[in-house]
């Protein structure tokens, strides 16, 4: 579940504008097309672009603006423009040293083919060819040359890295990235050698009032991790992944008893 942005027609009715007028300035593009370079679906988009959206999601917004030319600098546009978006934004993101990854690499993030080669060359050292085909054989090795040739990756002295800044991505990618980790990298059996965590519980609670002092937990633990992680001593070319997450199990929307929320 994606963090909304507040209702404020000014933006719903400023990303629909900018959707046309990139279909404008792109006419031998189909919609599909300019929904797959902005990583969304075709339905989405149009439902963007046709006012259906009346609170777009900040993942929604930031895609929108990536994909017509705003990447660059999202967040001074957000505060111009929109700053209470901004505002989001900065609770959602990272702001102090992170850009966004390229839309065209997102997109293929959300591969399971090819997300764990991507996140090898995008932390540490990066990675080389040697490691890919150690790790992944010829399949995997192909998959990194075809994103090295379509310039997703850069190679430099045999090593395929990245620049000094984090990189991050829009949540939804994060979201599938999180998940194939757990699904690709976890090992039940380094448990008992206390090399990894893995934690889970669904249980109600009595208000939202809890659930807002979890995530506040969990947010205390993401400064603690960041600390020890800007600590330069630390940092080096073992590869780990963590994540933290909390939800809701059901959307707060009502629904019907004979057919469920998505009956008409």
């Amino acid at each position: 579940m994606e963090t909304a942005v507040s209702n404020n027609e000014t933006i719903v009715d400023a990303l629909a504008l900018r959707i046309r007028t990139y279909k404008k300035e792109h006419p031998n593009l189909s919609g599909a097309q300019i929904a797959r370079r902005f990583n969304m679906t075709s339905s989405s988009l149009n439902r963007i672009e046709n006012g259906d959206v009346r609170v777009p999601t900040i993942d929604q917004v930031l895609k929108v603006l990536r994909g017509t030319g705003a990447s660059g600098d999202i967040l001074k546009y957000l505060d111009a423009n929109y700053p209470s978006i901004a505002e989001t934004y900065r609770e959602v993101y990272d702001t102090r040293n992170t850009e966004f990854i390229s839309q065209d690499l997102e997109c293929h993030l959300n591969d399971k083919d090819k997300f764990l080669i991507i996140l090898l060359a995008l932390t540490g050292d990066g990675t080389t060819r040697e490691e890919v085909l150690c790790e992944f054989g010829r399949k995997g090795l192909s998959e990194l040359e075809y994103l090295l040739e379509k310039g997703h990756l850069v190679e430099e002295d045999g090593v395929i890295g990245k620049g000094p800044k984090s990189l991050t991505a829009g949540l939804e990618t994060l979201s599938n990235v999180l998940t194939y980790s757990i699904q690709e990298c976890y090992k039940p059996q380094n448990i008992l050698k206390k090399e990894n965590v893995l934690l889970y519980r669904a249980i109600g609670v009595r208000d939202g009032v809890v659930a807002k002092r979890i995530t506040a937990i969990l947010n205390d633990a993401q400064v603690q991790l960041q600390e020890l992680l800007d600590d330069p001593s630390n940092l080096g070319n073992h590869k780990v992944f963590y994540g933290l997450v909390t939800d809701s199990l059901l959307d707060d929307v009502p629904c019907s008893t004979e057919g469920g929320k998505y009956d008409a």
